[in-house]
């Protein structure tokens, strides 16, 4: 698996599970944040890839976006993990 894919994988976990605490932190439900981290998780994916896309030295690369659903779906788990614990 290259380096790149890795980064991006953990990079939406992490901004799923920091978003998903945030919410939580401030008084949401569990659905409001998970909602919440989901939506930012995939923001950041899809800002990423366009950037991307627009630069000359660069390109659009749907296995970046995979490995951004994969990282989300992963830090959704286990950000509902964290608040069931």
């Amino acid at each position: 698996m290259q380096r790149d894919k890795i980064i991006h994988f953990l990079a939406s976990a992490a901004i799923t599970v920091f978003v998903m605490l945030l919410f939580l932190v401030i008084g949401s439900n569990l659905l409001f944040g998970a909602l919440a981290g989901v939506i930012s998780s995939i923001s950041a994916g899809l800002a990423k890839e366009t950037a991307d896309w627009l630069s000359p030295c660069n390109s659009w690369d749907w296995k970046d976006i995979l490995a951004d659903g994969l990282g989300t779906i992963a830090g959704l788990l286990i950000g509902i993990l964290l608040f069931i614990l």
